[in-house]
């Protein structure tokens, strides 16, 4: 039976549980692992991968390894029955392998960990300087090929890598650079070589990261490869490695607004890929409290990904003797019925160009407290991103590698609040796209004193109110954290007062200048930060201003509880729209199964033609429409979780 690549696959599943000895429990691996409930996992759930345990965090190897790290007693060769019975039933199997983070071979190697700022070596994160990489990377992974698996989802890689200032790392940057390092490591940002020697340890991780998936690749050229995370939004750069997918893990709480943010990065780097949703939310307390979500709120979370063109899995447990929890994973039957009647509608799509929000690398790279992963700098993008999803626009999110040689091709670039800087050669490329023609956003106190010399703008002084009052139209307030500086010259478009009486005191916040062809707007508050925190109706109301600016191809017109995605595959047109309601976004929610539907959604068509057919999918409902000069409006009589306009 033909087993799918990862780029054919759209459904899969996920299974882990961090291998270790524990609880002075003995744990004899594969005791309760039976050929029956994998196939049954495989004719009733039908996923088209799965993933299962080999390697966690731990270090130890959750199969009969021959390289010293497996765990001590195994009952059978828990790989090789996952393996024969995935093959028999045309399911592709992948392993869920621990690569810099392994704190079993740190605890045998000590001074193979990462060398920290206080001289003292990680216990949890290994060197890309040493000799992991060579001792086990590799070795391990040629002998999980050979058992026939289709490829690893290699996890604890970027987010987990660390600044090194081994003397190995020293010398090298010496050897790269002139310049000796030795007697005085970079610790502070104040010290002048601080981002050089991070940007030098970013590009170990991608040495390595090359060097043991084409030394892999070179053996086994059909096994596969994801490290989870990278070229992410926690490495927010080009593919420049093998990898054969991308792939990550978000957030377990509040995780649809997560897939909003991370699944649009992913979208945008022409790789395959897919995102995973943890089948249970988990309290990391004294109690470690486990809560299994419900299949219908796993479906939201799974929409937030599919409509948005990416392949899907979800995260479900193993026992600890490396059996699957049948309990937990026939409740999915459910859950992968719903992706497969989209599957048509999703699987292969592309957005089609409408407003971009402008995630930069340099600047990320610069304000994150790590090599990788993301800290707090990503506050005001993630914000943002939020605003943009609830005042209805459909959007990308693009770095400098993948926006500026299409950049003329969307109709609005939003600029989030910088954290650090942008490059003068970045500022050009955006303000060259709007004399060009473009709508150019930039928002932030920051982004104001950048942008405001190429418009007739003339800036206040920076507030340092630790609240500022905001409105749209002057009849309706929302206080927002942090200052603002007024934004004078321009067309105004929204208000800020640090008055309690905001009537007689307002100031212009938002602004609108005509630069070239095209225009500026300038916002000057972090609006993006603060409503990543608090969201309010004055923030969201700024945000559907910016999508009167321009023409989009579809708007809905009677709720903000819809996600939209306008997309094309082949020669049809789709308006995908994903059902927001209800609490997936409170983490004093455990679980839930009930899921507000919405009704009577008036959607607005701006097309060049008339359409010849309009239909509701999957539902296979025909809609009609309304003409009104070049639009044309159309209802959804209801909208449960997903459902997409295709227009012919």
């Amino acid at each position: 039976m033909k087993i799918k690549r990862r780029a054919d696959s759209f459904f899969g599943l996920h299974f882990d549980f961090h291998a270790r000895p524990r609880d002075n429990k003995k744990y004899i691996m594969g005791e309760n692992l039976k050929a029956e409930d994998i196939r049954k996992i495989c004719t009733e759930i039908k996923p088209d991968f799965i993933q299962i345990d080999c390697k966690g965090h731990p270090g130890y190897a959750s199969y009969p390894s021959k390289l010293g790290n497996a765990m001590p007693d195994f009952a059978l060769d828990t790989l090789a029955l996952w393996r024969k019975v995935t093959a028999e039933e045309g399911v592709a199997l992948y392993v869920h392998y621990s690569g810099v983070f392994d704190a079993k071979y740190l605890a045998e190697h000590p001074h193979e960990g990462v060398k920290k700022a206080d001289g003292t070596y990680s216990d949890t994160d290994t060197s890309t300087f040493g000799n992991y990489c060579d001792d086990l990377l590799i070795p391990q992974f040629l002998e999980i090929a050979s058992y026939g698996v289709d490829g690893a989802w290699v996890d604890g890689e970027c987010w987990a890598t660390k600044v090194d200032y081994c003397d190995k790392a020293l010398q090298e940057f010496k050897e790269k650079t002139g310049v000796d390092l030795k007697d005085n490591p970079p610790y502070t940002k104040e010290h002048p070589y601080y981002n050089e020697y991070r940007d030098f340890c970013r590009d170990k991780y991608r040495w390595q990261l090359a060097k043991y998936i084409n030394a892999v690749h070179e053996r086994y050229p059909n096994f596969q490869f994801a490290s989870n995370w990278a070229y992410s939004e926690q490495m927010p750069e080009a593919v420049t490695t093998s990898v054969d997918f991308l792939s990550g893990d978000y957030a377990p709480y509040d995780s649809l607004n997560s897939s909003e943010f991370s699944a649009r990065i992913f979208a945008s780097q022409d790789k395959p890929w897919d995102l995973m949703s943890w089948g249970f939310r988990q309290e990391w307390d004294e109690f470690s409290t486990h809560t299994n979500k419900t299949a219908l709120q796993l479906m939201q979370e799974a929409a937030g990904v599919i409509s948005l063109g990416g392949s899907y899995q979800t995260y479900v447990m193993q026992r600890r003797d490396t059996s699957p929890k049948m309990n937990c994973v026939l409740q999915l039957k459910p859950l992968s019925e719903f992706c497969r009647e989209r599957e048509s509608i999703c699987k292969g799509i592309k957005s089609i160009p409408q407003t971009v929000l402008f995630n930069s690398t340099l600047d990320h790279y610069r304000a994150s407290p790590y090599i990788f992963s993301n800290g707090d700098a990503y506050e005001s993008i993630k914000g943002w991103s939020k605003l943009l999803c609830r005042a209805g626009h459909s959007f990308d999110i693009r770095e400098e590698h993948n926006l500026f040689d299409r950049i003329d091709d969307f109709k609005m670039v939003i600029v989030p609040e910088a954290q650090t800087y942008f490059e003068t050669e970045t500022v050009e490329k955006l303000v060259s796209y709007a004399k060009n023609g473009g709508t150019l956003v930039v928002t932030g106190v920051k982004n104001s004193e950048t942008f405001a010399n190429y418009v007739d703008a003339s800036l206040g002084e920076t507030s340092t109110a630790i609240n500022t009052n905001v409105s749209l139209d002057g009849d309706f307030w929302s206080a927002i954290q942090g200052g603002y500086r007024a934004v004078n010259g321009g067309k105004a478009l929204a208000y800020a007062s640090i008055t309690e009486d905001v009537s007689e005191n307002a100031d212009t916040l938002m602004a609108e200048f005509p630069l070239g062809r095209g225009k500026m707007v300038i916002i000057g508050a972090n609006i993006g930060e603060y409503y990543n925190k608090r969201r309010t109706v004055t923030s969201r109301k700024i945000a559907e201003k910016l999508l009167d600016m321009y023409t989009p191809v579809a708007r809905v017109k009677n709720t903000r509880l819809i996600d939209i995605n306008v997309a094309r595959k082949q020669e049809k047109l789709y308006i995908h729209l994903v059902n927001t309601a209800g609490v997936h976004g409170d983490d004093k929610d455990g679980n839930f199964d009930e899921i507000p539907p919405l009704y009577n959604i008036e959607v607005k068509l701006n097309l060049e033609t008339a359409p010849n057919k309009i239909t509701l999918q999957p539902e296979g409902t025909a809609l009609n429409y309304k003409k009104n000069g070049n639009s044309y409006t159309v209802t959804v009589p209801k909208l449960e979780i997903h459902s997409a306009i295709e227009i012919e």
